[in-house]
């Protein structure tokens, strides 16, 4: 008879509720916030451009000041004929294999941000993104090529159908 009155004083316990499988439906496509936009590809095209282009600005800055600075000393008279141009002859060979280290190795790592970029393009990951970097990337591309053409002599080629001038 206990058991009788404890079920009949006790309150209800509620029943635990269970959602089926069935029930859960999926999100429609894109919709998901839990998925991450993945601009991989993208972002790394946009930065090895961006600091292929930042480190041209630089070089190009530092040779100014350093041709300021040589003219500057040239016309204070601090290089006369009893100078030491031991330093100056130093300083003017640091100066051209930084900037020839610049050339090349920007020139590499905007060959691969390119790359990237079409990567980012074609597979979706990223694809303004790395449409940026591609755009950034051919152009320090192409002003290196630029450069190669006319430094070596083939712009001669071209034009005036020699090698001499």
């Amino acid at each position: 008879m206990s058991d009788a009155m404890n079920s009949a004083t006790s309150p209800a316990s509620p029943e635990p509720v269970v959602a089926s499988v069935s029930a859960v439906e999926p999100a429609p496509h894109g919709a998901t916030a839990a998925t991450k936009k993945k601009r991989g590809f993208g972002l790394w095209a946009f930065f090895l451009a961006l600091i292929v282009v930042l480190s041209d600005l630089v070089v190009i800055v530092i040779v100014v000041v350093a041709v300021f600075a040589a003219f500057g000393s040239l016309s204070s008279g601090a290089l006369g004929a009893g100078a030491d141009w031991g330093p100056v002859v130093k300083s003017i060979l640091a100066l051209g294999l930084f900037v020839i280290a610049d050339f090349w190795v920007g020139f590499v790592l905007a060959g691969v941000a390119a790359v990237l970029g079409l990567i980012a393009i074609v597979s979706g990951r990223g694809r303004v993104i790395g449409f940026i970097g591609l755009i950034l990337a051919a152009g320090a591309i192409l002003v290196r090529v630029m450069i190669l053409f006319n430094s070596s002599g083939l712009s001669n080629v071209v034009t005036n159908g020699s090698a001499g001038s």
